[in-house]
């Protein structure tokens, strides 16, 4: 069964990401990556520093990667962003983002960076997906679940090199990003209503197999006594 969100799908979404521009600072045109969530290690956000430094060494494609979050890894990867070259305008660490700023930088990010192989779901994927925003995801993992490459989010192999150059794709068609953005509002995003209909349903068909199971034992059991 999926997770889902308080979050209702965005309404507002072009309203949100001039209000983002202005709180935030940020061009029109200037593309957003975006990482919610703990800061630890097992999320990885390492290896999208290590991946990002290859997308801007290799591309002209000019970014700022925003992490929205606490944790114990903190003080480590500021100083791992550093150490790769990135300046404090292409890396920012927000730390803690009150309530009211999440729906800002969600509706404002072109794209959500989430590698991790820890998470069983990934609640933040469906949190972007209310916005519009795909994500790139490792093949194979819980948190991939549910995404097609290319059609609603990007799917990469667990290298530094080919999730650099899943972003680089995924950037280099802003047309096409957005409509793998709305295709992921169509596929991932789901209500807890949602998920409580989706639960329910299950139920009914297990009571029904259930029964379903309990007539032919009872219809072979009479057999076997006549």
């Amino acid at each position: 069964m999926p997770f889902g969100t308080d979050l209702p799908r965005c309404e507002n979404f072009d309203e949100l990401r001039e209000q983002a521009n202005e709180r935030f600072g940020l061009k029109k045109d200037q593309f957003v990556l975006l990482y919610v969530g703990r800061i630890m290690k097992l999320k990885r956000i390492d290896f999208v520093l290590k991946s990002l430094k290859l997308v801007k060494d290799s591309d002209d494609i000019k970014f700022k990667f925003y992490v929205v979050g606490k944790g114990p890894e903190l003080k480590k990867l500021k100083s791992l962003a550093k150490k790769l070259g990135f300046s404090d305008k292409e890396v920012v660490f927000t730390g803690f983002l009150d309530r009211e700023l999440l729906p800002l930088i969600n509706a404002r990010a072109d794209l959500l960076c989430f590698p991790s192989l820890y998470d069983n779901f990934g609640l933040v994927k469906v949190e972007a997906a209310a916005y519009k925003m795909a994500g790139v995801f490792i093949k194979n993992s819980c948190a991939g679940y549910g995404v097609t490459d290319g059609v609603n989010g990007y799917l990469s192999e667990n290298t530094t090199q080919q999730f650099a150059e899943k972003i680089i794709r995924a950037l280099s068609d802003r047309e096409n990003l957005k409509k793998v953005g709305e295709n992921a509002s169509r596929d991932s995003y789901i209500s807890w209503s949602g998920c409580a209909d989706l639960l329910l349903k299950r139920l009914y068909e297990i009571v029904k197999e259930h029964k379903e199971k309990q007539q032919l034992i009872n219809v072979s059991t009479s057999k076997i006594e006549k």
